[in-house]
């Protein structure tokens, strides 16, 4: 019966956390590299050299931290430096807070890049959003190597059978369909985005086909994007976020384990698809 209740308690302190995540292929370039070795070779090289006897590595206003590193990948995580001491307590359980799950993958950007199959998969965040730019100074700046952070994309197929149930159109300011709206944009009130935002209920199948048709290629649209239950697709440049459901349960190397399995997993599903 003990058993059995401690059981309980265990399910009942796990909490599902629905997060996003970008996609990458590592690209190499041009630089002088030691062509005798393999380029997972000279990455794991390359983050051996920057953590060498350290798990932190502080860089201006932000601060790197090695979680687990071998011949294979990298896992770590990208916070503000002005926010390291209150998370160094966190994880330390110095201090509580009402939901820290919630605060750790808010206050950090994880990352796990696989050196074998030249991946990325990255937590977007609010607090740090250019993530890719700071990995890609990380290693231009302290090694002889520079490469670059390309997204996946979707094919046209794959947007076409997307179960599409919401779309976001952003304008450029000189859109003429905002004129009233541009009216009010004086001192008293300066708009930032121009942007409209349809939840939908029903679809016919080739609504992706005609919303790319009719606003891909105007010159007054900023950013075109469609969601489904799962993902969120930039019809302009087809690239695309995933939302994966993450859980979690307060004991932080628990979490973390399970954050570093949920990002090598569906790395691994974009990269095989």
């Amino acid at each position: 019966m003990a058993d059995n209740n401690q059981n309980k308690d265990k399910r009942i302190k796990v909490q599902s956390y629905k997060k996003l995540i970008n996609f990458y292929k590592i690209i190499f370039e041009p630089s002088f590299i030691d062509e005798t070795k393999s380029k997972s070779t000279i990455l794991y090289e390359c983050f051996t050299n920057i953590f060498k006897g350290t798990n932190i590595f502080p860089n201006e206003d932000i601060t790197f931290e090695k979680i687990s590193l071998d011949k294979n990948h990298i896992f770590a995580s990208i916070c503000k430096t002005s926010d390291l001491d209150v998370l160094t307590e966190i994880k330390s359980k110095g201090i509580e807070i009402e939901d820290k799950s919630e605060y750790v993958l808010e206050s950090y950007t994880y990352f796990y890049l696989d050196f074998n199959n030249m991946g990325a998969s990255i937590i977007k965040t609010q607090k740090i959003p250019s993530s890719d730019t700071y990995i890609k100074s990380l290693i231009g700046n302290n090694s002889y190597i520079h490469i670059s952070l390309e997204p996946f994309k979707k094919n046209e197929q794959e947007i076409k059978d997307m179960i599409i149930n919401k779309i976001s159109i952003s304008f450029f300011d000189n859109s003429q369909d905002f004129i009233e709206l541009k009216n009010i944009n004086k001192e008293d009130c300066e708009i930032s985005d121009f942007k409209i935002e349809a939840k939908l209920k029903k679809v016919s199948k080739g609504f992706a086909s005609e919303l790319i048709s009719k606003f891909k290629n105007r010159k007054e649209i900023k950013k075109l994007s469609a969601s489904s239950d799962t993902e969120e697709v930039d019809l302009i440049r087809n690239i695309f976020t995933k939302q994966v459901s993450i859980e979690l349960n307060k004991d932080y190397k628990n979490d973390i384990s399970q954050i570093e399995e949920t990002l090598k997993n569906e790395l691994f599903k974009i990269i095989n698809t």
